[in-house]
Protein backbone atom coordinates (compact mmCIF):
# COMPACT_ATOMS: atom_id res chain seq x y z
CA UNK A 1 0.00 0.00 0.00
CA UNK A 2 1.10 3.45 -0.89
CA UNK A 3 2.99 5.29 2.19
CA UNK A 4 0.67 7.02 4.70
CA UNK A 5 2.33 9.96 5.08
CA UNK A 6 5.13 10.56 2.17
CA UNK A 7 6.58 13.93 2.38
CA UNK A 8 7.44 16.50 0.01
CA UNK A 9 9.41 19.79 0.07
CA UNK A 10 9.50 22.74 -2.25
CA UNK A 11 10.41 26.15 -2.05
CA UNK A 12 12.42 28.79 -4.35
CA UNK A 13 15.88 28.08 -4.98
CA UNK A 14 18.15 29.45 -1.81
CA UNK A 15 15.08 29.36 0.38
CA UNK A 16 16.72 26.10 2.24
CA UNK A 17 15.08 23.72 1.01
CA UNK A 18 18.41 21.36 1.25
CA UNK A 19 18.94 22.34 4.44
CA UNK A 20 15.83 20.98 5.77
CA UNK A 21 15.85 18.20 3.49
CA UNK A 22 19.64 17.00 4.99
CA UNK A 23 18.32 17.73 8.46
CA UNK A 24 14.65 15.41 8.26
CA UNK A 25 17.11 12.31 6.56
CA UNK A 26 19.14 12.68 9.90
CA UNK A 27 16.34 11.44 11.78
CA UNK A 28 16.49 7.73 12.40
CA UNK A 29 12.67 7.29 10.96
CA UNK A 30 12.86 9.37 7.41
CA UNK A 31 15.00 9.50 4.40
CA UNK A 32 14.38 12.42 2.55
CA UNK A 33 15.98 12.39 -0.82
CA UNK A 34 16.46 15.86 -3.09
CA UNK A 35 17.72 16.75 -6.31
CA UNK A 36 17.32 13.07 -8.05
CA UNK A 37 13.83 11.51 -8.75
CA UNK A 38 11.75 14.38 -9.27
CA UNK A 39 8.74 12.08 -9.44
CA UNK A 40 6.42 15.62 -9.28
CA UNK A 41 8.36 17.26 -12.40
CA UNK A 42 9.29 14.75 -14.73
CA UNK A 43 6.83 11.38 -14.23
CA UNK A 44 3.45 12.69 -13.20
CA UNK A 45 0.45 12.64 -16.16
CA UNK A 46 3.56 12.63 -18.34
CA UNK A 47 2.99 8.82 -19.45
CA UNK A 48 -0.33 8.84 -20.27
CA UNK A 49 -1.74 6.44 -20.82
CA UNK A 50 -0.81 4.53 -18.00
CA UNK A 51 -0.24 1.28 -19.50
CA UNK A 52 1.99 -1.85 -18.94
CA UNK A 53 4.50 -0.04 -21.63
CA UNK A 54 3.95 3.17 -20.41
CA UNK A 55 4.61 2.04 -16.96
CA UNK A 56 7.64 0.22 -17.66
CA UNK A 57 8.57 3.34 -19.74
CA UNK A 58 8.53 5.55 -16.71
CA UNK A 59 10.64 2.91 -14.32
CA UNK A 60 13.31 3.04 -17.21
CA UNK A 61 13.30 6.95 -17.82
CA UNK A 62 13.64 6.92 -14.04
CA UNK A 63 16.43 4.56 -13.73
CA UNK A 64 18.36 6.11 -16.41
CA UNK A 65 17.85 9.65 -15.01
CA UNK A 66 19.02 8.40 -11.55
CA UNK A 67 22.29 6.51 -12.84
CA UNK A 68 23.46 9.40 -15.43
CA UNK A 69 22.85 12.37 -12.87
CA UNK A 70 23.17 10.94 -9.15
CA UNK A 71 25.08 7.40 -10.17
CA UNK A 72 22.21 5.10 -8.31
CA UNK A 73 21.31 2.37 -9.18
CA UNK A 74 17.73 1.02 -9.04
CA UNK A 75 16.19 -2.43 -8.75
CA UNK A 76 13.60 -2.16 -11.58
CA UNK A 77 12.79 -5.81 -11.07
CA UNK A 78 11.77 -5.38 -7.60
CA UNK A 79 9.96 -2.19 -8.53
CA UNK A 80 8.30 -4.04 -10.99
CA UNK A 81 7.51 -6.86 -9.10
CA UNK A 82 5.77 -4.63 -6.84
CA UNK A 83 3.41 -2.62 -8.43
CA UNK A 84 2.25 -6.28 -9.84
CA UNK A 85 0.24 -6.93 -6.66
CA UNK A 86 -1.69 -4.06 -7.25
CA UNK A 87 -4.87 -4.74 -9.85
CA UNK A 88 -5.06 -0.94 -11.16
CA UNK A 89 -1.97 0.97 -10.86
CA UNK A 90 -1.77 4.95 -10.68
CA UNK A 91 0.88 7.41 -10.34
CA UNK A 92 0.39 7.75 -6.21
CA UNK A 93 1.55 3.29 -6.51
CA UNK A 94 4.85 3.99 -8.71
CA UNK A 95 5.88 6.87 -6.85
CA UNK A 96 5.20 5.22 -3.42
CA UNK A 97 7.36 1.72 -4.87
CA UNK A 98 10.06 4.03 -6.35
CA UNK A 99 10.91 5.06 -3.73
CA UNK A 100 10.23 2.37 -0.74
CA UNK A 101 12.43 0.53 -3.47
CA UNK A 102 15.29 2.92 -3.52
CA UNK A 103 15.65 4.28 0.01
CA UNK A 104 13.72 2.44 2.66
CA UNK A 105 16.23 0.07 2.81
CA UNK A 106 17.12 0.35 6.13
CA UNK A 107 14.41 -1.45 8.68
CA UNK A 108 14.46 2.26 11.02
CA UNK A 109 13.68 3.88 7.70
CA UNK A 110 10.10 4.20 7.60
CA UNK A 111 8.70 7.40 5.74
CA UNK A 112 9.85 8.68 2.42
CA UNK A 113 10.32 12.12 1.24
CA UNK A 114 11.25 14.13 -1.35
CA UNK A 115 12.23 17.81 -2.28
CA UNK A 116 12.06 19.68 -5.71
CA UNK A 117 12.59 23.38 -5.77
CA UNK A 118 9.98 25.43 -7.62
CA UNK A 119 7.71 22.90 -7.47
CA UNK A 120 4.93 24.28 -5.23
CA UNK A 121 2.59 24.40 -8.11
CA UNK A 122 2.16 20.03 -7.48
CA UNK A 123 1.55 20.22 -4.38
CA UNK A 124 -2.46 20.14 -4.57
CA UNK A 125 -1.81 17.14 -7.06
CA UNK A 126 0.94 14.96 -4.30
CA UNK A 127 -1.92 15.39 -1.94
CA UNK A 128 -4.21 13.84 -4.34
CA UNK A 129 -2.08 10.75 -4.79
CA UNK A 130 -1.97 10.78 -1.16
CA UNK A 131 -4.32 12.60 0.96
CA UNK A 132 -2.18 12.04 4.13
CA UNK A 133 0.60 12.97 2.72
CA UNK A 134 2.60 16.24 4.44
CA UNK A 135 3.76 19.09 2.47
CA UNK A 136 6.31 21.69 3.64
CA UNK A 137 6.84 25.04 1.71
CA UNK A 138 9.60 27.34 2.60
CA UNK A 139 9.31 31.05 2.09
CA UNK A 140 12.27 33.45 2.56
CA UNK A 141 12.95 37.32 2.42
CA UNK A 142 13.09 38.02 -1.15
CA UNK A 143 15.98 40.50 -0.62
CA UNK A 144 18.03 37.87 1.02
CA UNK A 145 17.16 34.52 -2.07
CA UNK A 146 18.70 37.76 -4.57
CA UNK A 147 21.46 38.48 -2.93
CA UNK A 148 21.68 34.82 -2.41
CA UNK A 149 21.30 33.30 -5.92
CA UNK A 150 23.29 36.70 -7.31
CA UNK A 151 26.40 35.14 -5.74
CA UNK A 152 25.95 31.67 -7.13
CA UNK A 153 24.29 31.92 -10.38
CA UNK A 154 25.96 32.54 -14.15
CA UNK A 155 23.07 35.00 -15.09
CA UNK A 156 24.40 38.57 -15.80
CA UNK A 157 22.54 41.39 -15.14
CA UNK A 158 19.57 42.00 -15.09
CA UNK A 159 18.51 38.24 -15.60
CA UNK A 160 18.78 37.16 -12.09
CA UNK A 161 16.54 39.62 -10.75
CA UNK A 162 14.01 37.21 -11.86
CA UNK A 163 14.24 35.79 -8.43
CA UNK A 164 12.51 38.33 -7.11
CA UNK A 165 9.32 37.49 -9.20
CA UNK A 166 9.91 34.05 -8.91
CA UNK A 167 9.50 35.15 -4.79
CA UNK A 168 6.11 36.83 -5.45
CA UNK A 169 5.15 34.08 -6.69
CA UNK A 170 6.00 31.64 -4.36
CA UNK A 171 4.22 33.77 -1.68
CA UNK A 172 1.33 34.56 -3.58
CA UNK A 173 0.87 30.04 -4.04
CA UNK A 174 1.07 29.97 -0.45
CA UNK A 175 -1.86 32.22 0.21
CA UNK A 176 -3.89 30.59 -1.90
CA UNK A 177 -2.57 27.33 -0.79
CA UNK A 178 -3.40 28.39 2.71
CA UNK A 179 -6.91 28.92 2.04
CA UNK A 180 -7.80 25.78 0.28
CA UNK A 181 -5.13 23.19 2.46
CA UNK A 182 -5.55 21.76 5.59
CA UNK A 183 -3.12 22.54 8.23
CA UNK A 184 -2.62 18.54 9.00
CA UNK A 185 -0.85 18.65 5.50
CA UNK A 186 0.21 21.43 4.83
CA UNK A 187 3.32 23.33 6.66
CA UNK A 188 4.82 27.04 5.55
CA UNK A 189 7.67 27.68 7.03
CA UNK A 190 10.02 30.78 6.85
CA UNK A 191 13.28 29.86 6.51
CA UNK A 192 14.49 32.95 9.01
CA UNK A 193 12.06 31.08 11.96
CA UNK A 194 14.35 27.91 10.78
CA UNK A 195 18.41 29.12 11.08
CA UNK A 196 17.26 31.09 14.13
CA UNK A 197 15.37 28.64 16.35
CA UNK A 198 16.15 25.39 14.42
CA UNK A 199 15.48 23.12 17.55
CA UNK A 200 12.40 24.54 18.02
CA UNK A 201 10.68 24.39 14.33
CA UNK A 202 12.34 20.78 13.83
CA UNK A 203 10.20 19.86 16.68
CA UNK A 204 6.90 21.57 14.98
CA UNK A 205 8.11 19.93 11.86
CA UNK A 206 8.65 16.59 13.22
CA UNK A 207 5.07 16.39 15.07
CA UNK A 208 3.32 17.89 11.78
CA UNK A 209 5.00 14.55 10.28
CA UNK A 210 4.30 12.45 13.14
CA UNK A 211 7.74 11.59 13.73
CA UNK A 212 9.67 11.71 17.19
CA UNK A 213 12.37 14.83 17.15
CA UNK A 214 16.26 13.29 17.02
CA UNK A 215 18.83 16.19 18.41
CA UNK A 216 21.03 14.66 15.66
CA UNK A 217 19.01 16.60 13.23
CA UNK A 218 20.88 19.64 14.82
CA UNK A 219 23.94 18.07 13.95
CA UNK A 220 25.59 19.09 11.15
CA UNK A 221 28.28 16.19 10.99
CA UNK A 222 25.32 13.62 10.78
CA UNK A 223 24.11 15.23 7.39
CA UNK A 224 24.79 13.48 4.20
CA UNK A 225 25.10 14.59 0.76
CA UNK A 226 25.65 17.38 2.22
Amino acid sequence: MPSKTPVFITGLYRSGTTLLSRSLNANPKLFITFDNVHFMRFCYNKFEPLNSKNILNLINDVSERLLERNNIKIDKKAIISDIQNFKKVNYSIIYNSIMKNCFLKKKTKLIWGEKTNVAWGSIPNFLKMFPDGKCIFLLRDPRDVLCSFKKMTDNPWPNYLDSIFASLGAFQYAEFLKKKISKKNLFILKYENLVNEPEKNLKKICKFIGVNYDKEMINLNSFKDI
